[in-house]
């Protein structure tokens, strides 16, 4: 039928990501900037291995109602499977990074599901072109640190609304505006309680409690164009 469209959407994607590294820092603290009373010295191994696994799908309807009016569905999900494994290495007596520091270490698994719906109204002008609406989202995380065993689980329900707007005053000359709120999970990595000493003086804590974020994105943009005079 004219403008009725159904559109399935399949998409796996893997993440492999290995690096090695040494961090030799050699760091004094001053006295009213003239006696050094303190010294921090580092000399370490660090082995990072991440992986990462995603599998989704996305069906979009699209039906119209009236000759200028169309209704959009659409149903997603979202699965990814991550790991990270972090481990920092101190040297022994015989001068080989063999030996762990538990403090900067840390090994995580995790599970994250999403699915979300959208329905959208569409109307098309000769100028006026809009579209409201909104979805729904509901996103499960699991994670698991694997040095202590412990599993946590978060849910969280968010409503995405969303709407545009475009005007045609005549050729080449439009106002556009634009709204959209989106959720944004934390990664794994925001996720791990690990102390990570990259860098020595600002040394960043993962919070495992962390929350979804929310975003709201908000353009208006004017446009204008004349030929002859070549003015944008």
């Amino acid at each position: 039928k004219a403008n009725r469209q159904f559109i399935a959407t399949l998409r796996y994607g893997i993440i492999e990501d290995d690096q090695n590294g040494i961090i030799k820092t050699n760091t004094e603290f001053y006295d009213n900037n003239t006696v050094a009373d303190s010294f921090d010295i580092a000399d370490q191994m660090k082995i990072m291995q991440g992986r990462s696994r995603t599998m989704g799908a996305k069906l979009t309807w699209s039906e119209p109602i009236f000759p200028k009016w169309n209704f959009i569905t659409e149903y997603s999900f979202n699965n990814n499977s991550s790991s990270a494994h972090k481990n920092t290495y101190n040297k022994n007596f015989d001068g080989k990074y063999e030996v762990l520091d538990k403090e900067f270490s840390n090994n995580f698994d995790l599970d994250a599901f999403a699915h979300s719906g959208t329905a959208i109204f569409k109307y098309t002008d000769k100028k006026l072109r809009a579209a409201f609406g909104t979805g729904i989202s509901s996103v499960k995380l699991k994670l698991h640190d694997l040095d202590s065993n412990n599993r946590n689980q978060y849910n969280f329900l968010n409503l995405t609304p969303q709407t545009s707007m475009n005007y045609t005053f005549r050729a080449q000359k439009r106002l556009n505006l634009n709204y959209r709120g989106s959720t944004r999970q934390p990664s794994i990595e925001q996720l791990q309680p690990i102390r990570d000493n990259s860098d020595r003086l600002n040394i960043f804590i993962g919070n495992p409690n962390l929350k979804v974020g929310f975003n709201h994105s908000i353009t208006l943009g004017y446009s204008s164009y004349k030929t002859l005079s070549q003015t944008y």
